[in-house]
């Protein structure tokens, strides 16, 4: 037996690659139009998405005013520099000024606004959206009582606000209101404020 036998090399296979065509055509017109529909899909939908986001906005900036209002009223914050006049402070809505609404200091002390003398902040609605209705409320029957103009005042050191409502026949004092604010497509937000303090945003 020959101990030393000759190893013959064995043949090495050579493999080519073939080398990827990419996208075909129909693949690619199949993926621009997914594209086209989802970014038409986020352009339709986009201009309803933005006015919700500003009609969400207006609720909070209604709500934050009437907090500011009573920051200023528990504080007793003086009205004007060295006036030594620490009145009551409230937040003044009117259905007939359906874009603006005011903080002011209730200088008279009868628990609502008299008019620029007492004007300290406005704040205007945008975006086209506006205050669309003012309710009042009483706990015994929760029923509407629509508002021509609403008084949300704060006196130190009470917490609690004199919600006052005026009606095409008088004023009266009710125990919670509403503020509802609606956007041109019709999307609407509510906020209520109790006599107890609490704000709250539907």
């Amino acid at each position: 037996m020959n101990m030393f036998q000759k190893i013959r090399p064995k043949k090495l296979r050579s493999y080519k690659l073939q080398a990827n065509g990419g996208f075909s055509l129909v693949e690619l017109l199949v993926t621009v139009s997914i594209f086209v529909v989802i970014t038409g899909i986020v352009l339709i939908n986009f201009p309803s998405f933005s006015s919700k986001i500003a009609l969400e906005n207006l609720a909070n900036e209604i709500a934050l005013a009437v907090r500011q209002a009573q920051v200023f009223g528990i504080a007793s914050r003086e009205f004007g520099i060295g006036s030594g006049i620490f009145p009551t402070h409230g937040a003044h809505f009117d259905s007939a000024q359906t874009t603006t609404f005011f903080i002011y200091a209730d200088t008279n002390d009868n628990s609502k606004y008299d008019g620029d003398a007492e004007l300290l902040e406005t704040f205007t609605v945008r975006r086209r959206n506006y205050i669309s209705e003012l309710c009042g409320f009483q706990f015994s029957d929760s029923i509407c009582t629509p508002l021509t103009k609403l008084d949300i005042t704060f006196s130190r050191p009470d917490p609690e606000p004199t919600i006052l409502g005026t009606t095409d026949t008088g004023e009266a004092n009710y125990s919670y209101a509403t503020i509802t604010i609606k956007s041109p497509p019709g999307n609407t937000r509510m906020v209520t404020v109790w006599s107890n303090g609490q704000i709250a945003i539907q």
